[in-house]
């Protein structure tokens, strides 16, 4: 019976002093970083750059096209563009960065 007391103390005791804090503290930089980078965007300007480059993209011809959706580059440039944004505000945080 003390085996299984000791095991449960110790279990919540990891839960209850690790493992939520941790959630709460990766929740709270998840919540910050997925709000503000709308309200980033707007403040540098980055909607008219993403419109001037559909632009550009529109004069491609169709061949050009057909292969830059074959192979999902639109897709791939938001993901990267994201990527590098969200690695600039979290390097920003004080705790983390």
């Amino acid at each position: 019976m003390g085996a299984i007391l000791t095991f449960l103390k110790g279990s919540l005791a990891f839960i209850f002093g690790k493992t939520i804090p941790k959630f709460f503290a990766f929740f709270a930089l998840y919540f910050i970083v997925a709000e503000f980078t709308p309200i980033l965007f707007d403040l540098i300007g980055a909607n008219e750059a993403i419109s001037n480059i559909s632009q550009l993209f529109g004069g491609l011809p169709s061949m050009a096209l057909y292969f830059l959706s074959l192979l999902k580059i639109g897709t791939g440039m938001q993901i990267i563009f994201s990527a590098y944004v969200i690695r600039f505000i979290i390097r920003r945080i004080p705790v983390i960065g």
